[in-house]
């Protein structure tokens, strides 16, 4: 007797594990609409989002739909503004835990994608992820081990899925694709998955993407909008340089202007959508005509800036998503955002977002959006950083336009970065007029290294050159033997240098000099 209910009980508590096991498995769900969830992936380093618009039920499916993207179509140079997500179009959740992502390009009338997420799956319980368009090969999914995972300061059961891209009899063919892995969170969906809209195009090296952030509550890495950008405090400082170039013009004129910006005082809206700022300036502006001839101007003055996100549609966007903004001209446009790795710029280190002005469209016809072609004299790719506000441009022509704002230095709070220029340099202060007719010409200016220098007429040699950063230490002296000479400061760090030049007979010339 006692064997019997032993049996029993061993029987029921295996059904008992089964069971639970089983329950455990249909908790899982790719896609969450509790909240916005945010994915980089570290080699194309951009962000991509889910938002989740409108779930709908449809028979026992549900239908997920994210935010809309632009699309080519099928029918002319087409684009339409409202086009599916990158997620997929829509994500159907059918009744046995099986997701299915559709994507239909619309330039193909056979190139419907379809990608599958077994959520009920168990360990080594296979599936096919992909099946391949014009070959009889397919991508096998499965479930190859269930663990505790921390992600974004978050610990979950996590179901970790292999890919295996295989043949028709089965066998695994040799392939990087074979070594990725999707995770499914839980309690949280998808934290690594691909871009589904562009996978095929570029498998067997499409990237992946790792959740970096949510929203509800916030964590880790969101969407970046304009009052995160605009996120300045009272002391905080932006030293930035506007350099412009014309070459489409003789004798090649070009700009330089030089400004200081500090925060005085912050004012606040209630609605919370829109913030002031009391900044006073300092600004230099260096128009040089010609290789002899420049004009500069000097001024100081405090204003007031207003920053609002109704204003700036196509940064309260997502990443991706399309969006009409009055200040492209009403034209079709997306953001991408991602956390700034570029060597050039890696001081940063923060997110940001990019408008790229030669992915704009105009609505040539109802709902028929075409992409515009810019010259290269509008080629400005501006780049927003949260805290440290925008745009700025890094690259912004070919051989007739350049035109660049670059933030030299800012202070925020007690962290700085790079160096400051100096306002009582800026303005001259200490420095003797020269009528325009006695300047020295000193160029390029800014300059990468090697410098030019030509006296002016009367000037005695030899003339001593001292060198003087912005606090006025020397850091280089030479000797001027010749009324040309050049100059090599590839040893001197990038800022603001005063070259100060005293003749034979005791004449002082100084010039400001910007090492890039």
């Amino acid at each position: 007797m006692k064997t019997i209910i032993k049996g029993i009980v061993i029987l029921l508590s295996v059904y008992f594990s089964f069971d639970a096991n089983n329950a455990a498995a249909q908790d899982y769900k790719a896609i969450k609409a509790d909240a916005e969830y945010f994915f980089y992936d570290s080699i194309a380093r951009n962000i991509i989002a889910i938002r989740i618009d409108t779930t709908t039920k449809i028979d026992d499916d549900t239908n997920y739909c994210n935010f809309n993207q632009l699309r080519p179509t099928d029918y002319g140079n087409c684009y339409v503004i409202d086009g599916g997500s990158w997620l997929g179009y829509p994500v159907i959740e059918k009744p046995d835990g099986m997701f299915v992502f559709k994507i239909f390009d619309y330039t193909s009338a056979d190139s419907v994608d379809t990608y599958r997420i077994h959520t009920h799956s168990g360990i080594n319980e296979p599936w096919i992820f992909y099946s391949f368009h014009y070959s009889s090969e397919y991508v096998e999914a499965q479930v190859t081990e269930i663990k505790l995972m921390t992600f974004i300061g978050i610990t979950d059961s996590v179901k970790v899925i292999s890919l295996t891209r295989k043949n028709a009899f089965g066998e695994i063919l040799p392939n990087p694709l074979n070594t990725q892995k999707i995770w499914l969170s839980k309690n949280y969906g998808l934290i690594r998955l691909p871009k589904f809209d562009d996978f095929r195009s570029r498998e067997p090296n499409s990237p992946f993407y790792e959740i970096v952030g949510k929203t509800n509550p916030e964590i880790g890495i969101t969407n970046l909008k304009t009052m995160q950008i605009y996120d300045f405090q009272p002391g905080d400082e932006f030293h930035i340089v506007h350099n412009a170039k014309y070459f489409y013009s003789s004798p090649y004129p070009d700009e330089i202007t030089s400004t200081i910006s500090r925060v005085l005082e912050r004012i606040n809206y209630p609605t919370n959508d829109s913030v002031s700022y009391k900044i006073e300036k300092c600004e230099l502006r260096c128009f040089r005509k010609s290789v002899t001839e420049a004009t500069f101007s000097y001024s100081t003055k405090t204003e007031i800036q207003t920053f609002s996100s109704a204003k700036n549609p196509e940064l309260e966007s997502e990443p991706l998503e399309s969006v009409l903004s009055a200040n492209f001209n009403n034209w079709a446009t997306e953001s991408v955002m991602g956390v700034l790795n570029d060597p050039n710029l890696v001081f940063y280190q923060i997110p940001y977002k990019v408008i790229n002005p030669y992915f704009m469209f105009q609505e040539m016809s109802n709902n028929c959006f075409q992409q515009l072609l810019i010259d290269d004299f509008f080629f400005r790719v501006g780049y927003y950083f949260k805290g440290l506000g925008g745009p700025y441009t890094y690259f912004s022509g070919s051989g007739w336009y350049e035109n660049s704002d670059v933030l030299k230095y800012y202070k925020k709070g007690s962290k700085t970065w790079g160096i400051p220029l100096s306002c009582d340099s800026l303005m001259h202060v200490g420095l003797p007029e020269r009528p325009t007719n006695q300047q020295i010409t000193i160029f390029p200016n800014p300059t990468s290294g090697i410098i030019s220098i030509h006296l002016p007429e009367g000037a005695r040699l030899p003339c001593k050159l001292s060198i003087l950063d912005i606090s006025g230490r020397i850091v280089e002296n030479q000797t001027i033997k010749h009324s040309r000479e050049t100059f090599n400061l590839s040893d001197l760090s990038a800022g603001l240098y005063i070259f100060q030049i005293t003749s034979a007979n005791l004449e002082i010339f100084r010039e400001r000099i910007i090492r890039q």
